[in-house]
């Protein structure tokens, strides 16, 4: 082997991974890559076993280390869009969540203040007592209000619109 300090880089690997591989210690290869000692055999077997390996792949061109990093590179991107699609799912359930339990609120307040004017008009209950469940169904509504649902809308709107998105690009 005439340049026996490159075959950490050929193999990608370090000295103490190659050492481990090929059953000998690190000092062993760290002096057969100096040129101060030889291989035991059944480790110099191995080594040209996995040099001619890669010296094939080579040959056919499968070892082509571009396109190696594009499939990884391919993959994690694939992998990143997967979790964020998963985040919007999750977002999507917890929107639509929201969205329901809100306007069931914004019903059950609505219905209340029905029945009140319904009883403003007979006008048999306190008027006192009236005026309080209002005050408190009028400020319930406020915090359910139109507003609140519209945004609630939009970004489930927006949390679909990028998952569309994002199944495109998969």
């Amino acid at each position: 082997m005439k340049d026996r300090s490159s075959l950490s880089g050929t193999l990608g690997l370090s000295q103490h991974e190659i050492a481990l591989l090929l059953g000998i210690s690190r000092s062993q290869w760290s002096m057969f890559v100096s040129g101060k000692r030889n291989l035991p055999l059944t480790a110099k077997k191995k080594l040209m076993a996995i040099l001619i390996y890669l010296q094939q792949l080579k040959e056919k061109d499968i070892f082509n280390t571009k396109k190696l990093l594009q499939t990884d590179q391919r993959k994690n991107g694939e992998l990143v869009l997967q979790r964020k699609l998963e985040r919007l799912r999750y977002e999507q359930l917890l929107l639509e969540k929201k969205i329901a339990v809100s306007e069931q609120k914004r019903a059950k307040n609505l219905a209340a203040l029905h029945v009140i004017r319904f009883l403003e008009m007979q006008k048999k209950d306190p008027a006192s007592l009236l005026k309080n469940i209002r005050d408190k169904v009028e400020r319930n509504l406020a915090t359910e209000n139109i507003r609140r649902l519209d945004r609630l809308r939009l970004r489930l709107e927006a949390v679909i619109t990028l998952q569309n998105i994002i199944q495109g690009k998969m």
